[in-house]
């Protein structure tokens, strides 16, 4: 048996569904304005997830406050950070140290 994704897409449909929680549960993910992959948040949809975007004051840039905010306020079990495009990569470690802060019980997958 082979597990490993034929894809990127696919890669994402597996996160999505094994770590995102059941249907009707948030999960945090980058909007296409911040880099994100243009498919995410349908695909959640899809799979009966609520998407909540995660936005910046320009395209490079994500509005950590308004992070926090989010993931203290739906506290999904996943905050996927899919930058699928952009100049520089975002700093994981302290977009994590955010997400420990304001909602514990949340994974990060970048």
């Amino acid at each position: 048996m082979n597990v490993r994704p034929i894809s990127g897409l696919n890669a994402m449909t597996l996160v999505l569904a094994a770590l995102a929680g059941q249907p009707g549960s948030p999960v945090a993910v980058l909007s296409p304005g911040q880099a994100g992959h243009y498919a995410t948040a349908g695909l959640a949809a899809r799979l009966g997830l609520r998407p909540v975007l995660l936005t910046g004051p320009d395209p490079h840039t994500l509005d950590l406050q308004q992070v926090s905010d989010l993931l203290h306020q739906h506290r999904p079990l996943l905050l996927y950070l899919d930058q699928s495009h952009g100049l520089a990569p975002y700093d994981v470690h302290t977009i994590t140290q955010v997400a420990r802060q304001a909602s514990p019980g949340t994974r990060v997958h970048a």
